[in-house]
């Protein structure tokens, strides 16, 4: 079974930052899609994520906005590297005040490339508990 690891983008006022969460996500050969998305009250916010370097892509073979979120799919691999690449990006939160910006990190830990797939069915994107963690 492939997997999906979700990354919950919000605007936190307190700080006056863009939360990333997590921050941090390693790629493995089960991974299938990142998915990018706000879960905010209506409007849901659109979502960008950019790679720096020369592939804008980061680890993924395809990286492209769908209604309103990223998706990053498939992987490059590690291919000859002994050490797993890291790639450092950007996320910009686009709201109705502009556009607001953080960042996070993808790790590859795939060992073998693997190829695009398109997603079977609606894609449900679980939400995000809300209040504070116990």
């Amino acid at each position: 079974m492939d997997e999906v690891i979700y990354v919950f983008v919000k605007w936190n006022e307190k700080d006056n930052r863009v939360e990333v969460d997590p921050s941090s996500i390693e790629l493995t050969d089960a991974v299938e899609w990142v998915y990018w998305v706000a879960n905010e009250l209506p409007p849901q916010p659109k979502v960008t994520v950019r790679f720096s370097g020369s592939v804008r892509r980061g680890p993924f073979k395809k990286l492209v906005a769908d209604r309103g979120k990223m998706r990053g799919s498939g992987n490059r691999g590690r291919g000859s590297r002994a050490k797993a690449p890291s790639y450092s990006y950007t996320v910009v939160l686009h709201s109705p005040d502009g556009p607001k910006s953080g960042s996070g990190r993808v790790t590859n830990r795939a060992t073998k490339p693997k190829a695009v797939k398109r997603p079977k069915g609606p894609i449900v994107i679980p939400q995000q508990p809300t209040g504070p963690p116990d």
